[in-house]
């Protein structure tokens, strides 16, 4: 019987820095969500190369462990309704956060759709305890703040009209 030479030659190992730097990603990943931008930073400061970090991050994406679109839809969802966020709001936490800005317009309008910015908006007015809303100081302290929230001056007013119809 004839022996035949099995080698590793030609056949695809993997390089030990990119198997640290997916290992690396993955322990981040089982922490959280993350962008890719996000992860190339994390493992960028861990040490490991651009060329180490694009592979892992190809792998990563390839296999679905990092899905910008399913991220960002529960980012939304979470900004408005836990932290009472408004769309403007939303989008700069959402490019703070790394998302890529084709990722937030193309699927933005999808994202928050399913979100009743009114109520949201209504029940941030409600927290503020706003005394006398007829009150101009009172009124324009409850309008910049809602404001700083993320809410349109459209959103806040309609707000108000409500307030004063119903309280």
């Amino acid at each position: 019987m004839k022996e035949i030479d099995i080698t590793l030659e030609g056949i695809y190992r993997e390089d030990d820095n990119i198997r640290k730097a997916r290992e690396k990603a993955m322990v981040y990943l089982s922490y959280s969500d993350h962008t890719v931008k996000s992860m190339y930073k994390k493992l960028s400061e861990n040490g490991f190369q651009s060329d180490e970090i694009n592979e892992v991050l190809e792998y990563l994406v390839d296999r679905g462990y990092i899905n910008e679109k399913d991220y960002f839809l529960r980012f939304c969802r979470y900004c408005a309704e836990k932290k009472g966020f408004g769309k403007t709001k939303i989008l700069a936490s959402a490019f703070e956060k790394g998302f890529s800005k084709t990722q937030i317009y193309d699927i933005m309008d999808v994202a928050f759709e399913s979100i009743d910015f009114f109520e949201i908006c209504k029940r941030e007015f409600l927290k503020l305890k706003v005394k006398d809303i007829s009150d101009k100081k009172q009124r324009d302290k409850a309008i910049a703040s809602l404001m700083r929230r993320g809410f349109s001056l459209s959103e806040i007013r309609k707000v108000i009209e409500d307030y004063n119809e119903n309280y």
